[in-house]
């Protein structure tokens, strides 16, 4: 892969974890930290047969004390950047924007949180647990939040290694 537009690194797939044939989380590792609040997204590009520059959104299922960028991503058949995608392996590279950004973050002003979502859509409202478990178990002084999670999916393995963990 050539080098990374401007903006971008190249992040390389630390981990991958096939949950079935079209849904997968990728673990990648920037070559410097990202900063994020919890429920933000990343861009990840890379380049199509043609050399075009692909670029994507995800959401962050990590929150930002994690070392490595979650991603949950379920495969679009004739998308232009999962099927770019889906032959990364651990050891290879994807671009990832520098700045991480978006507006979906949690309402500090309330502690009662009802989320819901399909399969993917789990990722922002994880990273926002996960930062406020963290902060817990830090000792740091939060507000005292509750979260409800409905995450709803047309088979029980969509739920991937999430099931457990909420």
């Amino acid at each position: 892969m050539d080098a990374p537009p401007k903006g971008y690194l190249a992040a390389t797939v630390e981990r991958r974890l096939d949950v079935t044939d079209d849904l997968a989380v990728f673990w990648l590792r920037p070559p410097e930290p990202l900063t994020f609040r919890p429920g933000q997204y990343v861009t990840l590009a890379a380049p199509d047969a043609s050399g075009r520059v692909v670029k994507r959104a995800y959401s962050v299922v990590s929150a930002p004390h994690e070392p490595l960028i979650e991603l949950v991503i379920e495969l679009v058949e004739k998308g232009e950047m999962t099927p770019l995608l889906w032959p990364r392996q651990p050891g290879d590279a994807v671009w990832v924007r520098k700045k991480v950004v978006g507006h979906f973050l949690l309402d500090a002003e309330r502690t009662r949180h009802v989320m819901a979502c399909t399969v993917t859509g789990v990722a922002p409202f994880l990273s926002m647990i996960r930062a406020h478990a963290a902060a817990l178990d830090a000792g740091e002084a939060v507000p005292d939040h509750r979260f409800l999670v409905v995450h709803g999916a047309s088979h029980a393995v969509d739920f991937g290694p999430y099931r457990a963990e909420l």
